[in-house]
């Protein structure tokens, strides 16, 4: 009984409230049930009501008081009868929607307060994201009737069909071509010259994705009062306000409008496509390049991403027939808590139906999660070009998303009145969870592994290598040939490397040549020439060294392998440089590239190593070897993401793929067991290393402070 009655009845039980005139309100149907979007055509401000709550409403007529009105909505649905907590908020939200006019102001301050101004909200919202600050900026309305045209054209069936020709065009096109695409890549994106064709193409197609949101609302008969700029991370964004959407009947046009901006960014991505194909290379291709990489990429994972409010997630929240998704999400989540916590039987949920609470419970934390990951990336990112302020905003960030939902849970268990009589009770329960939380977060060993990405390659004794710099004169043992430890594989020209050894030759002879003209008696002349040739002689040596590695001998006896025998005349090798492998006949061994920042955990604290072949089982293996130095250039774009999952972050001004963006260190692992019959050299392997369980605390510690020593560099 408690939770159908209120403590605050009183303040409004006898006001006479009464409806305003001239307010809009449109019928909407989500998963079988009727809500009711109301609008104040004055202010803009909008509310949707469920059914319970629009019949109060239009008996709100200025006769019959809060009292008479939530008895007659208990006798309409005696079902589900309102609770006068809910009459209570509802009330609140009407007049602060400027939808209610009472005969008199109730004395509503804890309720203006729960509730909040209008203004008071945004200054609110604006502190919890500081990373994306709006500047209104004036009317679109104007402009957008005086070209409504081009609205009607383009979300019209003949619009949708051209766009969907456009896209479909494109992306053969890409398929086709995207071995150039890619090969150029790194260049467009980190080249100095390619900072000014992305500002050219950024603005005006984000202008564009505003405008498209803009022109399909009012293709629908929709207001559009607000253009302004959004400050992203300090980057000046457009946005368009299209909040009206909520008022379309249909719950297609509103997606249309949502997608809007997606569907612009898509089909100028298309037609960016037509003319990087069609373009010479020159500043209108670069332009063209920028366009296909914020309108096909960038617009996808941002706007697209519907576990942030932009586009994505109104369309989600559509197709879900599911409106405002994450208010409803964080509701029932917070539910929960007060319920199966605290234990607060009279907890009243958020209205929905069944087959909702399991998405709705998996949205609120999956949302939670992905924005806080979100701010201490962007907080990261910040701090590594300006220290203090994003420390500053990394800590805002965690006080926004940690603490001020606890400080608002201790208010809650302190002075709300829902737990008036079982405050005690509540606040010992809330305790027992919190401290449950922590002992399983600190004290609960959980898995811990490392997954990274490795190659089968035969042994490092067994590597043809090049011993210097030079251009291959002639190949001696052929591909096939089995050859004897130290005989001759193939040779090597180095003509630099001649002349200089003509050079050092003739400056030691002249330089013995005047020791033997000097004479003895001269002896402080005689020493200091005596230094000359004997570097002149280590010089000698030196070069005379270098030109015995002109002949790449075989490390041992086996066969000689050369995949490319016949286009290796001619061809300049550097130092260092695979050209084969010899077969020996011992087993191959698997090359394996761990971060720096996880090496030292894998090099003591590993019990386990398996590796997978394709799709075979594990292979159980140990390592053989650590190269004790890290590297950023790796043996084997295989290591790197360009090799596909797990490898480090490949460095895309690399076109090989083999230089990665972190330092790595690399081991060789050898298998316990025989390697499976289909096994190749060269093949893809991902390695496993199993670590001791630990906390998930101590993990999350370290992960932490290993990104926060990466990206500060400290």
């Amino acid at each position: 009984m408690a939770g159908f009655l209120s403590p605050d009845w009183y303040r409004v039980a006898d006001l006479r409230p009464r409806r305003r005139l001239g307010v809009r309100v449109v019928r909407q149907v989500h998963r079988g049930t009727p809500w009711f979007v109301m609008q104040d055509p004055v202010s803009g401000k909008g509310h949707r009501l469920s059914q319970q709550g629009h019949h109060f409403f239009a008996l709100a007529d200025g006769t019959r008081t809060v009292q008479e009105l939530w008895q007659i909505a208990c006798r309409a649905f005696p079902e589900r009868p309102p609770t006068q907590s809910e009459v209570v908020t509802l009330i609140a939200q009407l007049h602060q929607a400027d939808l209610f006019v009472a005969d008199r102001m109730p004395d509503l301050s804890d309720l203006v307060r729960r509730a909040g101004k209008h203004r008071r909200q945004l200054l609110v919202a604006a502190l919890k994201n500081p990373l994306a600050l709006r500047l209104p900026l004036l009317d679109p309305g104007p402009f957008l009737d005086a070209t409504g045209a081009v609205g009607r054209a383009l979300f019209s069936r003949a619009g949708f069909a051209l766009w969907a020709l456009l896209v479909a065009v494109a992306l053969g096109l890409v398929a086709t071509r995207w071995q150039e695409l890619g090969g150029n890549m790194p260049d467009r994106l980190f080249s100095v010259s390619s900072i000014l064709p992305l500002v050219l193409a950024y603005i005006p197609v984000k202008l564009l994705h505003e405008l498209g949101h803009g022109y399909a609302l009012r293709r629908w008969g929709g207001e559009v009062r607000e253009v302004g700029v959004m400050f992203l991370v300090f980057f000046p964004v457009p946005y368009v306000d299209a909040s009206q959407a909520m008022m379309l009947p249909s719950k297609w046009q509103r997606i249309t409008v949502s997608a809007a901006g997606i569907l612009i960014e898509t089909g100028l991505a298309a037609l960016a496509t037509l003319v990087w194909v069609l373009a010479e290379p020159g500043a209108l291709r670069a332009i063209a390049f920028n366009v296909m990489l914020i309108g096909g990429v960038s617009t996808v994972l941002f706007n697209g991403n519907p576990l942030l409010r932009f586009d994505g997630y109104f369309v989600l929240s559509d197709l879900l027939e599911s409106p405002n998704l994450a208010q409803r999400a964080n509701k029932y989540f917070w539910h929960l808590c007060e319920r199966r916590i605290l234990g607060v039987e009279e907890a009243v949920p958020p209205q929905m139906v069944r087959s909702e609470r399991g998405w709705l419970l998996g949205y609120a934390v999956a949302a939670f999660a992905y924005r806080v990951l979100l701010l201490v990336l962007i907080s990261l990112f910040i701090a590594s070009r300006f220290f203090g302020l994003g420390i500053l905003l990394a800590v805002w960030s965690l006080v926004m998303a940690f603490g001020v939902p606890a400080f608002k849970g201790l208010s809650f268990l302190i002075r709300n009145p829902r737990l008036m009589g079982q405050r005690p009770r509540a606040l010992l329960r809330a305790v027992l969870a919190l401290g449950v939380l922590a002992g399983m977060v600190a004290l609960v060993p959980l898995p811990s592994v490392t997954t990274v990405a490795g190659y089968l390659r035969d042994p490092a004794s067994a590597q043809l290598r090049a011993g210097t710099d030079g251009v291959v004169s002639e190949v001696l043992a052929p591909n096939g040939a089995r050859v004897r430890m130290g005989d001759p594989v193939l040779v090597l020209k180095v003509p630099a490397l001649e002349r200089q050894i003509l050079l050092a030759t003739a400056t030691l002879r002249d330089l013995e040549m005047r020791r033997a003209a000097r004479p003895l008696e001269d002896g402080t002349a005689r020493a200091a020439l005596e230094r000359q040739i004997a570097f002149a002689r280590d010089r000698l040596d030196e070069l005379e060294a270098r030109r015995d590695d002109r002949v790449l001998r075989a490390p041992e006896a086996g066969i000689v392998v050369l995949p490319e025998a016949r286009d290796l005349a001619g061809r300049f090798l550097s130092k260092g440089q695979e050209v084969g492998i010899l077969r020996t006949g011992r087993a191959p061994v698997v090359q394996a590239a761990v971060p720096q920042r996880r090496a030292g955990l894998v090099a003591e604290r590993t019990r386990a190593v398996q590796l997978r072949f394709r799709d075979a089982a594990g292979e159980d293996a140990h390592v053989a070897r650590i190269v004790p130095e890290s590297t950023t250039r790796l043996p084997s774009a295989a290591l790197t993401s360009a090799g596909g999952s797990h490898g480090l972050l490949a460095d895309p001004r690399d076109p090989e793929g083999r230089a990665s963006l972190e330092p790595a260190v690399l081991l060789e692992l050898a298998p316990d067991d025989p390697l499976p019959a289909d096994a190749l050299v060269g093949e893809r392997v991902l390695v496993r290393f199993t670590h001791p369980p630990e906390p998930l605390a101590q993990q999350l510690w370290r992960s932490a402070r290993q990104s926060f020593l990466s990206v500060l560099e400290f």
